[in-house]
């Protein structure tokens, strides 16, 4: 019997060694690890970007009503003075439990964040 019959005729078990499914099972939680970070990542910058959106929109808000009603600019617009200029006259709702501050006319509004985004936790209007 020459040495290819030999090995031909050793049969194989059935079924996955522990190797291989120990193999199989990192590339899987590697895989998931990464995809988890880059979900967390996009919902950071999707909220930090909506953020700074809706200051844009307050800071627009506020000049146009110191401009209609000719306010200076140590005017501080109360969120109820500035509804009118937004849509469905309401106020922008926060994204990632932030509280947003008006300040005066002539400054531009900010948002403080309850936990930080991407390692900030104060936004302003202009970024």
């Amino acid at each position: 019997m020459d040495k290819g019959q030999k090995y031909s005729s050793l049969k194989r078990p059935q079924g996955f060694s522990l190797l291989e499914l120990m193999i199989v099972v990192s590339m899987i939680a590697i895989i998931a690890a990464t995809t988890i970070l880059s979900v967390v990542r996009a919902r950071e910058q999707t909220q930090r970007q909506n953020i700074i959106n809706n200051l844009k929109k307050i800071s627009a808000a506020k000049d146009q009503w110191a401009m209609e009603r000719g306010k200076s600019s140590s005017d501080t617009p109360q969120k109820t003075d500035l509804a009118p200029y937004f849509n469905g006259n309401v106020f922008p709702t926060p994204v990632a439990s932030e509280t947003y501050f008006i300040e005066s006319v002539g400054s531009f509004p900010y948002a403080d964040l309850a936990f930080p985004i991407e390692n900030e936790s104060r936004f302003t209007g202009v970024n």
